[in-house]
């Protein structure tokens, strides 16, 4: 074996090393895991909204819907802050839908209520929304204040 054996024998070792670090460069895709839970989505979501970070907050409620599907409430809510009506009505029925949650069906009045819109709607909403939870201020203040304008509306025809 002369000069030319050994080096072409370290040549195809090197070869074959930088072959296989290459192909492990190359591994298939891994599935990313989210390392939060739906849940977390949703509280993270909170301290967002609270700081004002409205967008970050709705990420991480969108994460969050499909496997909890409260977060339509909460997006509901940051939607209405934002005042963007349509994708807050849409985001309090979806909730409504899903989960059966007495305060989306009181914010849903109360943006009905705040448009001037859809009054006897939003009187319905409202008393299922006290029927389910009698002992809510909030909503029995929301169905008082629908009973008063939807009163005044009916006097004047």
């Amino acid at each position: 074996m002369g000069k030319g054996g050994i080096l072409d024998t370290c040549s195809k070792t090197l070869v074959a090393v930088l072959f296989l670090l290459l192909a492990s460069a190359c591994s298939l895709p891994s599935i990313y895991r989210d390392p939060l839970t739906p849940e977390e989505h949703v509280m993270l979501g909170m301290s967002y909204e609270k700081q004002g970070k409205l967008r970050a907050a709705l990420e991480q409620y969108g994460y969050a819907k499909d496997k909890n599907p409260v977060a339509h409430l909460y997006m509901g809510n940051v939607y209405f802050q934002m005042e963007d009506y349509s994708l807050a009505e849409e985001a309090y029925k979806k909730a409504i839908e899903l989960t059966g949650e007495p305060t989306a069906m009181n914010n849903l009045a109360w943006l009905y209520f705040g448009q001037g819109i859809k009054l006897r709607e939003a009187e319905s909403l409202s008393e299922r929304a006290v029927s389910l939870a009698p002992e809510s201020e909030e909503f029995r203040d929301t169905l008082a204040r629908i009973r008063r304008r939807t009163d005044e509306t009916d006097g004047k025809e």
